[in-house]
């Protein structure tokens, strides 16, 4: 995702030390802004959306984590963005950093949501072709944060929702991948409240096997590794290309 771009090459900017170049760091986190919002949202929102903003504010509806008439994610990714324009406009080089890493961390969630949405509807429901490619889509999006955090995790998810994956590679496919993604979110960054659980349309209540879970899931064996986030961010601009929300 050109986010993270543009959030790079603002940090790059501001350590540069150009005495020509005070507006370029500002400039570069402000396209950032953009990349995230995308032009159709407009000063206050608008259903039409097509970038993360608008998937995190459909994702909110689906797993009750909205504050208000907002998502909790956007909410606080705007906040973190205000924070870092301020921050780079003093210059204060290395400040930037952690806001930086919590908007990556945050920007994770509705990517979560969407993977855990669809892996539920193909393991629960008829399992269309249709819903197996919009949940490809979400997990190839996701999955590099995940293989950072635990190769094993990763692994475990690819085999039952990638491409040739089978939801019915384990007794119970749902809560298998489910699992997995609990037992790394200390790990990106995130807790179970930030996910939630996801509502049943019919009844307007968490889905019995779907409700929010508790932190402390004890992460699997296996080695992490950290991996460039520029594989994240192009895993997510395949993801927004195919508009699958």
């Amino acid at each position: 995702m050109y986010v993270i771009r543009e959030m790079e090459d603002a940090v790059t900017d501001c350590n540069s030390g150009c005495e020509f170049c005070n507006d370029a760091k500002v400039h570069a986190w402000d396209e950032a802004v953009v990349f995230y919002t995308g032009s159709l949202e407009g000063k206050n929102g608008n259903m039409a959306g097509k970038m993360l903003y608008r998937l995190a504010e459909k994702r909110c509806k689906n797993y009750k984590t909205c504050t208000g008439e907002m998502s909790k994610v956007n909410k606080e990714i705007l906040r973190q963005f205000s924070d870092g324009k301020r921050i780079l406009n003093q210059g204060k080089c290395q400040e930037i950093h952690p806001i930086k890493k919590k908007i990556i961390n945050l920007m994770s969630i509705p990517l979560i949501q969407g993977t855990l949405r669809y892996a539920y509807k193909i393991a629960r429901g008829d399992g269309t072709p249709k819903e197996k490619a919009e949940g490809v889509a979400f997990l190839g999006a996701i999955l590099p944060r995940l293989y950072s955090c635990s190769h094993q995790d990763a692994d475990i998810v690819r085999k039952h929702m990638w491409i040739d994956g089978d939801m019915n590679a384990s007794k119970d496919g749902f809560k298998t991948v489910k699992e997995a993604f609990q037992r790394n979110y200390a790990c990106m960054g995130i807790g179970c409240a930030d996910i939630g659980g996801h509502l049943d349309d019919l009844t307007d209540d968490y889905s019995k096997d779907f409700r929010p879970c508790t932190d402390g899931f004890v992460a699997a064996s296996g080695q992490a590794r950290m991996i460039p986030f520029w594989m994240t961010a192009l895993m997510l601009f395949t993801m927004i290309k195919t508009q699958v929300y």
